[in-house]
């Protein structure tokens, strides 16, 4: 499961901000400018690529097909983010994207990853099953169920001071809890560095103890001369 930053949560809930009518999108990829908008209110089957890979490459033309059969959908959206961008690697670190090509979908802030076949025929089955039905958000009411369209409507009703307050308060708490996970990994590091520590010293005095370095040159050494007398009688045969 990936977490998202403080920018990109900030993003999200900004959108709010503004209710953005739905209107046809094209193929696209996807940055850190357009990522909330243009995912707002779909369901996404999104690839993460890098060109040097090779894997990319060779899916490449059948993901481009995919994205123009599902251009200007009203629910899916088919995209994809270039993790070696300045404009796309910051969305490839909240997905925790560690290898290339991965794809996930569903919903955007709660995606998953897509482990199938990667040719056009299985990739267009799988998004018609799963990124054709609309996704509950401000863009698309219809889909949302009692308790989510009263949390829409009181979110409506609020002034823009109050939702840039929610924003800034959900952005101080994500800054918050990114701190205490760094400072967790620091610890847990510092600790590994020490188990580490510890564990070479106890094998260095093993072998100290044991005066494993003259027996391993010992035996090093007669190895040696047995092979020399091995090939020296060889030669004599001959």
């Amino acid at each position: 499961m990936f977490r998202f930053s403080a920018r990109i949560v900030s993003s999200w809930l900004a959108v709010v901000l503004v209710l953005l009518s739905q209107s046809d999108v094209h193929a696209i990829s996807l940055t850190t400018e357009n990522f909330a908008a243009e995912t707002g209110g779909k369901a996404v089957f999104i690839k993460f690529f890098a060109p040097w890979c090779g894997h990319c490459r060779a899916m490449a033309d059948d993901w481009k097909k995919l994205e123009d059969e599902w251009s200007g959908h009203e629910v899916g959206l088919v995209a994809e983010v270039d993790c070696t961008s300045d404009e796309g690697q910051p969305i490839c670190e909240d997905f925790q994207v560690e290898g290339f090509p991965t794809i996930m979908y569903g919903d955007p802030l709660a995606a998953e990853t897509y482990d199938g076949p990667r040719d056009y025929e299985p990739l267009a089955a799988f998004a018609r099953e799963h990124i054709s039905k609309p996704i509950c958000s401000v863009f698309r009411t219809e889909a949302c169920d009692e308790e989510e369209t009263k949390l829409i409507e009181s979110l409506q009703a609020k002034s823009s001071e109050e939702l840039e307050g929610m924003v800034q308060k959900v952005t101080e708490l994500v800054q918050l809890e990114e701190a205490e996970f760094n400072e967790k990994v620091m610890k847990v590091q510092e600790q590994y560095d020490a188990i580490v520590t510890e564990f070479n010293n106890k094998l260095n005095e093993i072998k100290k103890t044991h005066n494993y370095k003259f027996v391993d040159q010992m035996l090093t050494s007669r190895f040696a001369d047995s092979l020399e007398e091995m090939e020296l009688g060889q030669e004599q045969e001959l």
